[in-house]
């Protein structure tokens, strides 16, 4: 069964080129961004290669279209995307939030 989890937000620093996503809960170690038609982030899953790990999702499993892996971690009370701006839109306001 996929433990998945609802986004809470996304933010973007733009001296670290890094996004966070606010997922309290979320663990893993896997690193795949799940992306809609025009590259915006619609979810993250964390499942490693035994499937252990949750998937975060900011929008519907409807809109994922491409997926492709993203440097990311688990950090606190969510999830940190290194490169965000090109990695997923970071600089952007989110569709989906």
């Amino acid at each position: 069964m996929i433990r998945e989890i609802r986004a809470e937000g996304l933010t973007y620093d733009a001296s670290t080129d890094t996004a966070r996503v606010k997922a309290p809960g979320a663990e893993g170690t896997g690193r795949l961004g799940l992306f809609d038609a025009r590259g915006f982030l619609v979810g993250v899953d964390l499942r490693n290669d035994e499937l252990r790990g949750t998937v975060v999702m900011l929008g519907p499993h409807e809109a994922v279209e491409d997926t492709r892996e993203i440097s990311a971690r688990v950090d606190g009370d969510g999830v940190v995307i290194e490169k965000a701006r090109s990695a997923v839109r970071g600089d952007q306001k989110s569709p989906y939030l």
